[in-house]
């Protein structure tokens, strides 16, 4: 599975601010491991669009698109299709 790797950071620390849960909970509660999270958070990984779903949904939150896909490269056609599928 592909990873988006520009993830909107900003917006999971508002939203575990405004929830007034830390990262390592988070990734615990929507079952992914604290290290994912952390490294998602400093910028050294990315997320697949099924671990997106899981914090949009914890968060109750849709997944914006928009949101998510940041920076100059954005998707390609394929991977664009490929997250159509979810």
């Amino acid at each position: 599975m592909e990873r988006i790797e520009s993830i909107n950071v900003e917006r999971i620390l508002w939203c575990c601010e405004d929830r007034g849960i830390a990262v390592e909970d988070l990734a615990s509660a929507v079952g992914i491991a604290a290290s994912t999270l952390d490294k998602v958070i400093e910028g050294e990984r990315g997320l697949t669009f099924n671990q997106l779903r899981k914090l949009a949904k914890y968060f109750n939150r849709g997944v914006q698109l928009d949101k998510v896909i940041e920076g100059e490269r954005g998707l390609t056609f394929n991977q664009l299709r490929k997250l159509a599928k979810y």
